[in-house]
């Protein structure tokens, strides 16, 4: 009769060891964002080589920060000297401030807009309630569009042609290079009238394919020749 000797179960691995495969998959998401440095402080946090995520930290976060900083600094020093016809250029405290003046603007018009509709419906709701055979109006609110609202109109605007641009250009790109039909036949073929072999240095710009023939062809060292 065979005694076996059941071992024991291994200790499961650490927990940074088993959060390295989401760490990867984190920082292959976040880096296109430009959250990246968010990676090196969940690895630190879990004491995953600490001395590799505190330099890591310090070139995606601390780095970005101190420029900023210190732009923000000559910004604040240098903008008061620069004097115009229109007064000095504002600092970064007065932007900030402008930009606050702005937002509440932007919320003050939204009220307006809410409060239109609200006695628009109210009105009409009155003229409902009095003749139930009237015929009601909803207009829209027209009014001055705040400097959000033309943010918004110009990324808006610059999306749709960038979309737009996409739609056609990337199909058609990828119809000419796969396709000899749709290729354009307009580009040289590089080869010299005396040699045929292809020009080297020169197999896919036009423009340095014509320059390079006319270069080579005899018609054009005759004339650049001397006359005796």
């Amino acid at each position: 009769m065979t005694i076996m000797d059941h071992a024991a179960a291994p200790p499961p691995p650490p927990l940074k060891e088993r959060l390295a495969p989401t760490f990867e998959r984190l920082d292959r998401a976040m880096k296109p964002l430009g959250f990246g440095w968010l990676v090196p402080i969940a690895r630190l946090s879990v004491g995953y080589r600490p001395q590799q995520q505190a330099k890591a930290i310090w070139h995606t976060l601390m780095v970005p920060l101190i420029a900023i900083a210190v732009f923000l600094a000559l910004w604040a020093m240098l903008a008061p000297r620069v004097v115009t016809s229109l007064g000095a250029i504002p600092g970064p405290a007065a932007v900030a401030e402008q930009a606050g003046v702005l937002w509440q603007d932007h919320l003050a018009e939204r009220d307006k807009e809410a409060a239109y509709y609200e006695r628009q419906e109210k009105r009409n709701a009155d003229k409902v309630a009095a003749d139930p055979d009237a015929q009601v109006k909803w207009r829209s609110y027209i009014a001055r569009p705040t400097f959000i609202d033309q943010i918004f109109t110009s990324l808006l605007t610059v999306f749709t042609g960038f979309l737009l641009a996409s739609l056609i250009a990337i199909p058609l790109g990828v119809l000419c290079g796969l396709s000899s039909t749709f290729t354009p036949r307009s580009i040289p073929s590089c080869r010299s009238s005396s040699r045929s072999r292809r020009s080297p240095g020169c197999p896919s710009s036009p423009w340095w394919c014509r320059r390079s023939i006319s270069r080579n062809t005899p018609a054009s060292r005759r004339a650049s020749s001397p006359r005796r």
